[in-house]
Parts: structure tokens; sequence; C-alpha cells
């Protein structure tokens, strides 16, 4: 987070109520949990059009938060891995538990921490332009897992690459390419 961004998430969190404090990860915290209970007591009542533009910007905030998510899972798995490099875990040990952890944080079941952060590591290191797109909030984290497991056989630089041209030459985001045999059912 630059200069400017810590001064307006001060701004932001003095403006919401919230004290801020020398270290923006707990602001960031703060911020994110009171809007949280915000978004919990949501006024009902505003236009039909109005009730669109804020299930849209709810999708948006929602992506964001996934690419947040992916960027730091990815963190904690390095981080845990440093940690247990340094304790001696032999090399092919390493990271074992780290899905679990990320299980609980989102309060799935492991084998599904397992799918998150596996999506993570390949978005941060492999898929720069889909997470971005997930960040930038018109990229669903749904569409985001698509792009990896039906183009396995392509290169991930490639279809990140072909992605996002598909989506600038369309000037809207892209369907995931259909695969003979799979789909959401």
């Amino acid at each position: 987070m630059g200069a400017a961004q810590v001064g307006a998430a001060t701004a932001d969190a003095s403006s919401s109520g919230l004290t801020p404090t020398l270290d923006p990860a707990t602001d960031d915290l703060a911020q994110v949990r009171a809007l949280r209970a915000r978004l919990a007591d949501a006024p009902r009542e505003m236009s039909d059009e109005q009730r669109v533009d804020v299930i849209r910007a709810c999708e948006e905030l929602k992506n964001a938060a996934c690419a947040a998510q992916a960027r730091w899972s990815v963190d904690l798995d390095a981080s845990q891995r440093a940690v247990q490099a340094a304790a001696g875990v032999p090399a092919r040990l390493q990271g074992q538990g780290v899905a679990g952890q990320v299980a609980l944080a989102r309060r799935e079941s492991a084998h599904r921490g397992a799918r998150h952060l596996g999506l993570a590591k390949v978005l941060v290191a492999e898929m720069p332009k889909t997470r971005s797109g997930l960040a930038e909030g018109w990229l669903s984290e749904w569409r985001a897992r698509c792009w990896p497991e039906r183009l396995p056989v392509c290169p991930r630089s490639i279809a990140d690459r072909w992605m996002l041209s598909c989506w600038a030459a369309a000037g809207r985001p892209p369907a995931p390419p259909a695969t003979p045999g799979r789909g959401d059912r």
C-alpha cells in the first residue's frame, strides 16, 4: 500500500468512526469488517435501478475480495514454507497445513481450501492478467477458475493473454471457452 493509499485509508477510517493505527494491515482489516457490518444492515428502500447498481457493485466487490484472498493465500503459503524451512522441515513436507489454514479462514472444507490455494498460486504466478480482471471486479472467481481448468494443454500465460485479448476485442469480459462434456452441472 503506497503513502497515498495509506492516507486515504486513514481518512476513510476516521470518517467511518474507526481510529486509525500505524499498522495499515490492521486498518484494512477494520475497514473490511466495518463494511461487512454496514452491508448487513444496508437500507432496502431504493429504486429498482439503484438495486441493480448495488447488486453489481457488490459483485465487483466480491470479485475484488477474491483477488485479495488469492494474493494473501499465496503470501501465507510462502511465509509458512519459510518458517518450516527455518525449522528444518524437509523440502518435500514444506507447505503442509497451509491449505487447511486457507480452508478454515474461508469456512470451507479442506478439499476446497486446497483448490482455492491451487487457484491462487496459478493466478498470482502464471495468470496475473486474469487475477487483475478479478481484482478489477469484472471477472468472477468461478470464471477465473475456468481458465486454467479448461485450457490445461495451453500454457497459462498464453491462455491469460488470449482471454484478455478476447475481452478487449469484444469490449466486455469473455465467457470461458466451451469444452465438450464439461459444464456447470
